[in-house]
Protein backbone atom coordinates (compact mmCIF):
# COMPACT_ATOMS: atom_id res chain seq x y z
CA UNK A 1 0.00 0.00 0.00
CA UNK A 2 0.85 3.34 -1.02
CA UNK A 3 0.62 6.25 1.07
CA UNK A 4 0.98 10.07 0.84
CA UNK A 5 1.77 12.71 3.83
CA UNK A 6 3.78 15.45 4.74
CA UNK A 7 7.00 14.99 5.32
CA UNK A 8 8.34 15.57 8.77
CA UNK A 9 11.25 16.10 10.81
CA UNK A 10 12.50 12.28 11.01
CA UNK A 11 12.14 11.92 7.21
CA UNK A 12 15.12 13.43 6.53
CA UNK A 13 17.79 10.70 6.47
CA UNK A 14 14.94 8.11 3.88
CA UNK A 15 14.25 11.23 2.19
CA UNK A 16 18.01 12.54 1.28
CA UNK A 17 18.82 8.59 0.63
CA UNK A 18 15.35 8.61 -1.52
CA UNK A 19 16.38 11.95 -3.44
CA UNK A 20 19.96 10.49 -3.92
CA UNK A 21 18.48 7.40 -5.46
CA UNK A 22 16.42 9.57 -7.88
CA UNK A 23 19.34 11.11 -9.41
CA UNK A 24 20.86 7.91 -10.30
CA UNK A 25 17.56 6.59 -11.86
CA UNK A 26 16.51 9.65 -13.44
CA UNK A 27 17.78 11.61 -16.65
CA UNK A 28 14.89 14.24 -15.75
CA UNK A 29 15.41 15.19 -12.48
CA UNK A 30 18.22 18.52 -11.84
CA UNK A 31 20.75 16.77 -10.30
CA UNK A 32 23.32 14.50 -12.14
CA UNK A 33 24.45 11.09 -10.95
CA UNK A 34 26.94 11.62 -7.06
CA UNK A 35 26.47 15.62 -7.51
CA UNK A 36 24.16 16.12 -4.78
CA UNK A 37 26.38 16.99 -1.91
CA UNK A 38 23.31 17.66 0.34
CA UNK A 39 23.87 16.56 3.98
CA UNK A 40 21.17 15.22 6.32
CA UNK A 41 21.43 18.08 8.59
CA UNK A 42 21.08 20.40 5.63
CA UNK A 43 17.69 18.14 4.75
CA UNK A 44 16.73 18.30 8.53
CA UNK A 45 16.81 22.26 8.04
CA UNK A 46 14.92 22.28 4.79
CA UNK A 47 12.01 20.72 6.66
CA UNK A 48 12.10 23.07 9.54
CA UNK A 49 11.24 25.61 7.00
CA UNK A 50 8.55 24.74 5.64
CA UNK A 51 5.63 27.14 6.72
CA UNK A 52 2.45 28.37 5.21
CA UNK A 53 4.68 29.20 1.66
CA UNK A 54 6.37 25.60 0.79
CA UNK A 55 5.27 22.27 1.81
CA UNK A 56 6.98 18.55 0.66
CA UNK A 57 4.88 15.78 0.30
CA UNK A 58 6.06 12.21 0.18
CA UNK A 59 5.23 8.76 -0.89
CA UNK A 60 5.52 5.64 0.96
CA UNK A 61 6.07 1.86 0.19
CA UNK A 62 6.76 -0.18 2.73
CA UNK A 63 8.46 2.62 5.09
CA UNK A 64 10.71 3.34 1.74
CA UNK A 65 10.42 7.01 0.43
CA UNK A 66 9.22 6.21 -3.20
CA UNK A 67 8.04 9.67 -4.39
CA UNK A 68 7.76 13.29 -3.52
CA UNK A 69 6.40 16.65 -4.61
CA UNK A 70 7.46 19.75 -3.48
CA UNK A 71 4.83 23.01 -3.76
CA UNK A 72 6.68 26.81 -3.44
CA UNK A 73 4.47 29.74 -3.77
CA UNK A 74 5.88 33.34 -3.90
CA UNK A 75 6.29 34.81 -0.68
CA UNK A 76 5.50 38.73 -2.35
CA UNK A 77 2.25 40.72 -2.81
CA UNK A 78 2.72 40.22 -6.67
CA UNK A 79 3.38 36.39 -6.36
CA UNK A 80 1.89 34.91 -3.93
CA UNK A 81 -0.80 33.81 -5.57
CA UNK A 82 1.65 31.08 -7.77
CA UNK A 83 3.49 28.37 -6.83
CA UNK A 84 5.78 26.16 -8.57
CA UNK A 85 6.30 22.30 -7.95
CA UNK A 86 8.98 19.62 -8.40
CA UNK A 87 7.97 15.90 -8.58
CA UNK A 88 10.08 12.72 -8.52
CA UNK A 89 8.87 9.05 -8.38
CA UNK A 90 11.18 6.03 -8.23
CA UNK A 91 11.60 4.24 -11.80
CA UNK A 92 9.64 1.01 -9.90
CA UNK A 93 6.76 2.59 -8.88
CA UNK A 94 6.06 4.34 -12.35
CA UNK A 95 3.18 3.64 -13.96
CA UNK A 96 0.88 3.07 -11.43
CA UNK A 97 -1.14 6.52 -10.81
CA UNK A 98 1.50 7.71 -7.73
CA UNK A 99 1.88 10.68 -10.12
CA UNK A 100 -1.67 11.43 -10.12
CA UNK A 101 -2.08 11.20 -6.94
CA UNK A 102 0.85 13.58 -6.07
CA UNK A 103 -0.48 16.28 -8.09
CA UNK A 104 -3.79 15.77 -6.39
CA UNK A 105 -2.14 16.43 -3.14
CA UNK A 106 -0.45 19.29 -4.35
CA UNK A 107 -3.85 20.65 -6.11
CA UNK A 108 -5.57 20.03 -2.38
CA UNK A 109 -2.69 22.05 -0.48
CA UNK A 110 -2.55 25.04 -3.23
CA UNK A 111 -6.36 25.57 -3.02
CA UNK A 112 -6.30 25.30 0.47
CA UNK A 113 -3.92 27.73 0.62
CA UNK A 114 -5.61 29.70 -1.95
CA UNK A 115 -3.15 29.54 -4.64
CA UNK A 116 -4.23 30.42 -8.31
CA UNK A 117 -1.73 29.13 -10.34
CA UNK A 118 0.58 25.86 -10.27
CA UNK A 119 3.94 26.37 -12.46
CA UNK A 120 6.37 23.66 -13.55
CA UNK A 121 9.25 23.28 -16.06
CA UNK A 122 9.71 19.65 -17.79
CA UNK A 123 12.03 18.75 -20.38
CA UNK A 124 10.60 18.48 -24.23
CA UNK A 125 11.50 14.90 -24.73
CA UNK A 126 10.28 13.69 -21.04
CA UNK A 127 7.12 12.71 -22.94
CA UNK A 128 5.61 10.51 -19.95
CA UNK A 129 5.71 13.61 -17.59
CA UNK A 130 3.98 15.45 -20.11
CA UNK A 131 1.36 13.25 -20.59
CA UNK A 132 0.45 13.22 -16.91
CA UNK A 133 0.77 17.34 -16.83
CA UNK A 134 -1.73 17.62 -19.74
CA UNK A 135 -4.01 14.70 -18.08
CA UNK A 136 -3.83 16.97 -14.97
CA UNK A 137 -4.79 20.42 -16.44
CA UNK A 138 -1.38 21.60 -17.20
CA UNK A 139 -0.82 23.81 -20.99
CA UNK A 140 2.28 24.71 -22.27
CA UNK A 141 2.68 28.07 -21.98
CA UNK A 142 6.13 28.52 -23.25
CA UNK A 143 9.46 26.41 -24.54
CA UNK A 144 12.52 27.56 -22.57
CA UNK A 145 15.69 26.94 -25.14
CA UNK A 146 18.67 24.97 -24.12
CA UNK A 147 17.64 25.60 -20.53
CA UNK A 148 19.69 22.73 -19.36
CA UNK A 149 22.73 20.88 -20.04
CA UNK A 150 22.76 17.24 -20.58
CA UNK A 151 25.25 14.20 -21.31
CA UNK A 152 27.04 17.01 -23.51
CA UNK A 153 23.73 18.48 -25.61
CA UNK A 154 21.84 21.69 -24.45
CA UNK A 155 18.07 20.65 -23.44
CA UNK A 156 14.57 22.49 -24.00
CA UNK A 157 12.14 22.83 -21.06
CA UNK A 158 8.34 23.29 -21.50
CA UNK A 159 6.99 26.02 -19.42
CA UNK A 160 3.26 24.57 -18.04
CA UNK A 161 0.83 25.74 -15.98
CA UNK A 162 -2.46 25.77 -14.42
CA UNK A 163 -5.05 28.34 -13.27
CA UNK A 164 -7.11 27.75 -10.71
CA UNK A 165 -11.04 28.70 -11.73
CA UNK A 166 -11.99 28.90 -7.69
CA UNK A 167 -9.37 31.25 -5.88
CA UNK A 168 -9.78 34.40 -4.03
CA UNK A 169 -8.48 36.27 -7.14
CA UNK A 170 -11.13 35.61 -9.37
Amino acid sequence: MISIRPIQLEDATLFLAFMKQLDLETPYMLYEPNERSTSVQEVENEIIRLNETKQIFIALAQEQVIGFIMIKSGQLKRNRHTAYIVIGIRAKYHGLGLGTRLLQTAENWAIQKQIHRLELTVMTHNQVALALYQKMGFEIEGICKENLYIDGKFVDEYYMGKIFSSSKYT
